[in-house]
């Protein structure tokens, strides 16, 4: 007899909703770390000779219908220039066969482009519009990463310059107009970019947000509140006009660009406090 499985039951948030409808007292909820371990076990089972301590291809197969519909979607919110790339590099080795990237098309684990999100969706990442997602996916949990806002707009400026995506019209307008730092800041759509990602959403409705000043902490954070094995990371886009202190920009422009953005000044500051505030609770 097939145990019914709830959504997971790692850390809700205000987004997150009631269990299932209808489930029963037997109903037994699997901690997102056993699912995550079990679909990691599953992908790389085999059936060797004589099959000891393998499963059968037929009990793989069951085992992963049991599991896959009734695991929560995870949504991965990418801001442009926040280790959105670093990111997806550890989920995709997390969710392998149910991992999708969502930019200007939709693509597979492995690179190929999509029509649709099939129904093995179990991590969705990209640049993703939440209000069209989450209606399909109401119980999904959210995760995103933030920046410091003026080193981020820099960062966004620094790499457009050298790798342009012409597809975005204010990268085309960085080219067409040769536009300066403070020029490209000044645009309407490089302002306050994370606060409009985040689609009227706060800090408390994301069950992980991970700072990119704080890497390497945030990612131990992030295997330790899903439960979840650490992944080696493999760094993405690495702009090589970076210094170990950020992007050099003067006091008037760091004044101004900070003022552009003030939405996500402030969105920072809070999820920069609740980082903290996570840290504490785990080593306190």
């Amino acid at each position: 007899m097939a145990i019914p499985i709830l959504p997971v039951t790692e850390p809700t948030s205000a987004a997150s909703r009631a269990p299932a409808a209808g489930a029963s007292a037997d109903t037994i909820a699997v901690p997102a770390g056993i699912v995550g371990e079990l679909r990691r076990w599953l992908a790389r089972a085999g059936t060797p000779p004589g099959g000891a301590g393998r499963p059968s291809d037929g009990l793989r197969r069951r085992l992963a219908e049991e599991l896959r519909p009734q695991a929560r979607v995870w949504l991965s919110l990418h801001i442009p220039k926040t280790a959105g790339l670093t990111f997806s590099l550890v989920l995709a080795e997390v969710f392998r066969e149910d991992f999708f990237r969502s930019y200007w098309e939709i693509t597979n684990c492995r690179g190929e482009t999509v029509p649709a999100f099939p129904a093995n969706a179990r991590c969705i990442h990209g640049h993703i519009d939440l209000h069209a997602l989450l209606p399909a996916h109401p119980d999904a949990l959210l995760l995103t990463w933030v920046r410091e806002p003026v080193q981020r707009v820099a960062s966004l400026y620094h790499y457009w310059r050298r790798e342009p995506d012409l597809r975005h019209p204010l990268c085309r307008a960085l080219h067409e107009r040769q536009l300066s730092l403070l020029d490209f800041a000044r645009q309407d759509r490089a302002r306050n970019d994370m606060t409009r990602f985040f689609a009227g959403y706060g800090p408390a409705d994301f069950a992980f947000i991970g700072l990119f000043e704080e890497l390497g902490p945030s990612m131990e954070l992030f295997f330790r509140k899903f439960g979840l094995p650490p992944v080696p990371l493999a760094h993405g886009h690495r702009n090589p006009d970076r210094g170990a202190d950020g992007y050099p920009v003067s006091a008037a422009e760091q004044a101004e660009i900070a003022e552009l953005n003030a939405d996500d000044v402030r969105l920072y500051r809070a999820c920069a406090r609740r980082f903290a505030e996570e840290g504490e609770a785990h080593h306190g």
